[in-house]
């Protein structure tokens, strides 16, 4: 997938450490070929978010209540979420993800779970996505 492949090079000129964070969303629905994403979303442990806090300070901003993000490269985004009562909280979502070309990324199962769990027009668009790609396997 040609976006993909763009926002991974760009990410890989930030030097982190592959178990800091998990490519979540439509980078974890690229990688497997399901379809191409126009951005990458990264979910990252406490660490690479406060070393990333003190990197790119101007670069960082608040989604309603939810989550601060900061955007070191244009279409990247690092998220904090607040909350963290989730069946998959930050970390189990690093720790469980798959492992792909060196980085890690979000399983089908909490792709899923997320997907339902948002049901914009997007997500369940990418959940039948999700279910022709699982029949082909």
């Amino acid at each position: 997938m040609k976006n993909l492949e763009t926002f991974l090079k760009q990410l890989d000129t930030l030097g982190l450490n592959p178990d800091d964070y998990c490519i979540v969303s439509s980078g974890s629905l690229a990688v497997r070929d399901i379809r191409d994403c126009s951005d990458l979303d990264i979910v990252c442990t406490d660490k690479l978010w406060f070393e990333s806090e003190q990197k790119f300070p101007n670069q960082k901003r608040i989604i309603s209540g939810l989550c601060e993000v900061i955007t070191p490269i244009e279409n990247i985004d690092f998220f904090m979420f607040y909350s963290q009562d989730l069946k998959y909280p930050r970390d189990i979502q690093i720790e469980t993800a798959d492992v792909i070309d060196g980085k890690r990324y979000h399983n089908l199962e909490v792709i899923k779970y997320f997907k339902k769990l948002q049901s914009r027009d997007k997500d369940l668009i990418d959940l039948e996505l999700i279910k022709q790609y699982e029949n082909q396997l």
